[in-house]
């Protein structure tokens, strides 16, 4: 098939494998989200789920994890023996499936699919040079970009949300028009280590030029990146779709019997489905207001949408992937409440004090199960550090109106935020003690210090004098970036404050409660939506 600028090959967008999570469960929506764009315009589209056929023990019997994933391609890369067993790149490769002229396209969500993503882009680009290698996702717009200059298997980049920057460039690649750069940078190359990301993040000449990527596609939207001459071109291709002019994910592209998850005594299909997207909040961890303003789809364009979804596909199960549902709350109720509604249970992440009791019972009633809660800490010092000011009385009152109408609430908490103090650790203690028994589970991490965060881009301002950068140490049950604070008197050490962080959640929550070490959002959410199902209000 064709497209409409002339373009002759296959679009393959391809989804990495990736450490076992929640979010595992659930066809990747960035990819069917590009797929439908991309076969609206008459473009031949497959994608190729790669993190289903691992976790599905089809690539060697080995099945992702955080402790596993670095290890599994990184000797791909460094050709060094295998530590252990390894992925079998022939039937990844295979499965892609790419042949010369298709756009490969990889979608690189977190930091730890890089190794993975690179090993098979080298891969591709060596059984078949005529294929096209395209990477973006999350991780390139905000970080992975950088690595874009010292990578020859990746022929271009893409930065922000695809639609318009993939069409931009299928036109450039059918000779329609070219890549005029609004921005010619000299590149800075990022050197790599045997599993790609070992760099030293914090070194100025690195972080200024992500600074510099960032303040540029906050002004384009999105854009392209490709090589001539030695230097790296940025081309704008606009501002990104908006939530209203995407068109309804086509999952029935996908066979989704492979995604059908244990809920309960019963089995289904899990979506993903955005009805806002952006966050208004600036926590210092997060990468989520990257995304651009926050902006919700309205109720109808909601309803329709997953009326569509209930019609074409078995899923009775949605999770709503915005940042936090209070943003988009008022258009989602909207569109699950009255006649002629779709019937979902869904769940979502949610911030507690920003929900009213009323909220919570309409959430209910609309069908919500479950709600994830970044609640992070017990101390409002610490949230107000985090930039997550949060008044922990209110979120009580939530968690309690949550229990109430049969919500399940799973929460994550972080330990060895800098500043901690033995006070805030109590504070957090004190908070799981008074509750502990509203919550479905818990989890507590030592802080992860992401690429892009501002603690990764002004760590010193942060209270942290140096971070690593060991992939490698995540398996360990550490941060993907292991971070040393700044000596400062009173600060609590950030080992200590897990271990009884993960205590009082053991005690006040449940033993069986306790989710374990880099578990993201925990199990799985087929778990979470027979956990809403089984809660009685009393």
């Amino acid at each position: 098939m064709t497209g409409r600028c002339g373009f002759r090959g296959d679009v393959v967008l391809v989804f990495p494998p990736l450490e076992e999570d929640a979010f595992m469960g659930m066809p990747p929506l960035g990819a069917v989200v590009l797929a439908t764009h991309l076969e609206s315009r008459g473009y031949r589209t497959r994608i190729v789920d790669l993190a289903l056929v691992c976790r599905s023990g089809l690539a060697g019997g080995v099945v992702p994890s955080a402790s596993n994933l670095p290890d599994l391609f990184g000797h791909h890369l460094s050709g060094a023996p295998a530590p252990g067993r390894s992925a079998d790149l022939d039937l990844l490769v295979a499965r892609i499936g790419a042949r010369p002229g298709d756009l490969v396209g990889f979608s690189v969500f977190s930091p730890l699919q890089y190794a993975s993503a690179v090993a098979l882009a080298r891969e591709v680009k060596r059984r078949t040079p005529g294929a096209i290698v395209v990477f973006g996702g999350a991780h390139i717009t905000t970080w992975g970009h950088l690595y874009y200059p010292a990578e020859e298997a990746i022929d271009f980049a893409i930065l922000g949300p695809g639609e318009r920057p993939i069409e931009t460039l299928l036109a450039h690649l059918a000779g329609e028009r070219g890549l005029d750069p609004d921005d010619v940078l000299d590149p800075v190359v990022v050197p790599l280590g045997p599993v790609p990301g070992e760099i030293t993040p914090d070194d100025p000449q690195t972080v200024s030029r992500a600074r510099l990527f960032l303040s540029r596609l906050s002004r384009f939207g999105t854009a392209i990146l490709s090589r001539r001459d030695g230097r790296i071109r940025v081309t704008n291709s606009g501002p990104p779709l908006s939530l209203e002019e995407q068109a309804c994910p086509r999952f029935d592209i996908l066979d989704l019997e492979p995604y059908r998850v244990g809920i309960g005594d019963d089995t289904g299909v899990i979506l993903a489905y955005q009805a806002g997207r952006g966050c208004a909040r600036r926590c210092t961890f997060c990468m989520h207001h990257l995304q651009g303003h926050v902006e919700s789809r309205s109720a109808d364009r909601i309803r329709a949408d997953l009326v569509e979804i209930e019609r074409t596909t078995p899923a009775r199960h949605l999770f709503f992937a915005d940042s936090a549902i209070n943003d988009s709350l008022r258009s989602v109720l909207a569109a699950l409440e009255g006649d002629g509604a779709p019937a979902f249970a869904w769940g979502s992440f949610a911030r507690l004090a920003g929900l009213s009791v009323e909220n919570v019972r309409r959430m209910r009633s609309a069908g919500c199960r479950f709600v994830v809660a970044g609640v992070e800490s017990g101390s409002e010092g610490i949230l107000a550090r985090i930039g997550k000011a949060t008044d922990l009385s209110a979120a009580q009152r939530t968690l309690a109106a949550c229990r109430e109408s049969a919500i399940a609430v799973v929460a994550t908490f972080i330990a060895g935020y800098p500043g901690e103090t033995e006070a805030d650790v109590e504070a957090t203690e004190r908070f799981l003690e008074r509750a502990g028994r509203h919550f479905h589970a818990a989890g507590v991490n030592r802080l992860r210090v992401d690429p892009g965060t501002a603690l990764h881009l002004q760590p010193g301002s942060h209270g942290i004098a140096k971070i690593e950068s060991r992939l490698t140490a995540y398996g360990r049950g550490l941060p993907v970036y292991p971070y040393e604070a700044l000596p400062v008197a009173g600060w609590i050490d950030p080992q200590a404050s897990l271990d009884r962080v993960r205590r009082a959640i053991e005690a006040y929550v449940g033993r069986n409660a306790a989710l374990p070490p880099a578990a993201g959002c925990g199990r799985t959410f087929g778990e979470y939506f027979a956990a809403g199902e089984a809660i009685h209000s009393p």
